[in-house]
């Protein structure tokens, strides 16, 4: 089921870049669907009353109205209610993660986590950006994330795969090294 809605709500969000690409709204778009993301992430009542069987899809319009009609650009605005009018007003935050996604791919844009035993410095944050950059020609975009477990080094996670190269996996490969040995 959850890869039905993905496949679904990627397809609205490839859609919906084409034509805010046409009518070069793209960025703004990009900056409007995550502030839409960010909307459901605050009020999780908006995702139970969009999702309800109960609620007809007149009020969940105006409900869409009121909420972004200000926020977004009114070519956006117009996009949401269709999906709201054809009821599939249940993938509007889907549709806005998998916006961002697409954006962010027809950008050249990575996403890559960075986990390290501490909060990276302004010179290792550099280094872990060379780093990142090695292993794609895209623009990195950081996530950092702290995991004193590592010990030391850090874990680059890419949408493709991990490089891990913490004290944490060298003495768990040790380990392994001198169990079988």
């Amino acid at each position: 089921m959850k890869s039905k809605v993905l496949r679904i709500a990627k397809r609205y969000a490839r859609a919906l870049l084409l034509l805010a690409i046409e009518n070069k709204i793209h960025d703004r778009t990009f900056h409007d669907m995550h502030f839409i993301e960010k909307v459901f992430a605050a009020v999780k009542e908006i995702r139970v009353i969009l999702e309800s069987p109960i609620i007809h899809g007149n009020k969940k319009q105006k409900i869409i109205r009121q909420l972004f009609g200000e926020a977004v650009h009114p070519m956006i605005l117009k996009y949401l209610l269709i999906i709201a009018r054809k009821g599939r007003s249940a993938l509007l935050e889907e549709i806005a993660r998998q916006y961002i996604c697409v954006y962010k791919s027809f950008k050249g844009i990575e996403e890559v986590r960075v986990t390290t035993a501490f909060q990276l410095n302004d010179s290792l944050r550099q280094k872990a950006l060379l780093a990142a950059s090695y292993f794609t020609n895209k623009e990195i975009e950081f996530d950092e994330k702290v995991d004193p477990s590592l010990i030391g080094g850090f874990i680059l996670d890419f949408s493709y795969g991990r490089y891990n190269a913490s004290v944490a996996k060298q003495l768990y490969e040790l380990r392994k090294h001198f169990n079988v040995h």
